[in-house]
């Protein structure tokens, strides 16, 4: 971003002086007893030029923020079905989740009946004459 050009008007108290507020392109006063300091000043079609620039980067950081928000949820969410599973895990181990008991039971009854068949038809493969 571009510095803007900016001129000083001189403090309020130098109003009273014979050659009233000066206008200045640095800020040549020093501090008054009074409080009152210089005005800062800044050309309209600076302002504009700085006002566009600004909004152009925010944009800018709009666009790459809703970009860090789309790569960032869908590692929230495998995230939160990890704890999940986790959280499911724990409660099969303590036998706190009958559900899970059942189904887990029902897996491991098909598996075992899988595992007789196999051994079945495999003893069957062996012991036929080729």
């Amino acid at each position: 971003m571009s510095e803007p050009k900016v001129i000083y008007l001189g403090p309020a108290c130098e109003a009273d002086t014979g050659d009233g507020r000066t206008w200045a392109e640095d800020n040549p006063w020093p501090d008054c007893e009074c409080g009152h300091g210089p005005v800062q000043y800044v050309l309209g079609e600076t302002f504009n030029r700085i006002k566009a620039e600004r909004d152009a980067l925010q944009l800018r950081l709009n666009a790459a923020d809703q970009r860090i928000d789309e790569l960032i949820n869908p590692a929230r969410s495998e995230a939160d079905d990890a704890l999940v599973l986790i959280v499911d895990h724990q409660q099969f181990i303590a036998g706190e989740y009958e559900d899970l008991v059942d189904k887990a039971s029902d897996f491991q009854d098909r598996a075992y009946a899988l595992g007789i068949a196999r051994g079945i038809l495999r003893s069957a493969a062996l012991n036929t004459p080729q």
